[in-house]
């Protein structure tokens, strides 16, 4: 979750920004990111961990789908097959183990 919410609202663009020198004062826009509330976070693997991400992706008023072929969806997270969840996704998390089943699984060929 740390490293999601890094990403959508900029922490780390935000800290090579000031370290740089560059912060001359606050403006609305200035590096606001954006926020989880709303959005669609995909899981992709889910077994202990990807149930772990996806309690806490839902306190942050986030929509969570999940592909794993074990899942079939509950009252709070879909189930649906992987390319829905690329579709749909705006932010995916994988938590599967790496094997020849999911080597390569997000290359640009498997888009």
């Amino acid at each position: 979750m740390a490293l999601i919410l890094a990403v959508t609202r900029r922490i780390i663009e935000a800290d090579t920004f000031l370290r740089a020198g560059r912060y001359t004062g606050w403006r609305l826009d200035l590096l606001l990111g954006t926020g989880l509330q709303g959005k669609t976070l995909g899981i992709v693997g889910y077994g202990r961990i990807g149930r772990a991400v996806a309690r806490r992706a839902l306190a942050f008023g986030t929509t969570v789908v999940a592909s794993d072929p074990g899942f079939d969806g509950d009252d709070e997270v879909a189930a649906v097959p992987f390319e829905a969840l690329l579709e749909v996704a705006d932010v995916v998390s994988l938590h599967c183990p790496l094997n020849e089943t999911t080597r390569g699984l997000m290359t640009a060929a498997s888009a």
